[in-house]
């Protein structure tokens, strides 16, 4: 089916979005072998390790504020997550909109959120566009799925580092 990124209208394709996250979260299971969540943000601490205690090439004041929510983010129930939930991932099909590519990733619902948030990129030429982008997908996420605003972007904001992170290490 074709891709949640090729419909033009954002706010539609996060209403769509809204209703396959909460389709597809499932209790963890208690003997699974999946991702641990934790596990991927626990990575984020070599940051400090391999630039001796400081932020590298991360914002000092981004980094700090994902270090100190962390712990809040993490006080939300585990479930079994997709792990990579954005638009090129859900893809519309007789049944409905499916998604793909799961990661089976273990952790507090929230997560979800940074992809999501993150993709279809915008030119980041365009930061007026961003902005009113990012403002209305925090409305609908916040209406739809019952969170506040600010746990919204927390968790985008964690994500987000956690996904330059990772793209720093890989060069």
């Amino acid at each position: 089916g074709g891709m949640l990124s090729e419909l033009q209208d954002d706010d539609k394709r996060t209403h769509i979005a809204a209703d396959v996250m909460q389709k597809i979260w499932r209790d963890a299971p208690a003997d699974a072998t999946f991702i641990r969540l934790a596990d991927w943000f626990h990575g984020l601490k070599r940051i400090r390790t391999r630039f001796e205690g400081r932020t590298g090439p991360f914002p000092k004041e981004i980094l700090e504020r994902v270090e100190s929510i962390l712990p809040e983010l993490f006080e939300a129930p585990s479930l079994l997550l997709h792990g990579d939930f954005h638009h090129f991932n859900i893809l519309s099909s007789e049944r409905g909109w499916q998604v793909i590519d799961p990661k089976g990733v273990i952790g507090p619902a929230g997560y979800e959120i940074g992809p999501l948030m993150l993709n279809p990129w915008i030119s980041p030429l365009n930061t007026n566009q961003f902005k009113v982008q990012t403002e209305r997908r925090v409305g609908i996420l916040s209406e739809r799925l019952g969170w506040e605003r600010g746990f919204i972007l927390n968790w985008a904001t964690a994500h987000a580092v956690l996904s330059a992170w990772w793209d720093f290490e890989e060069n």
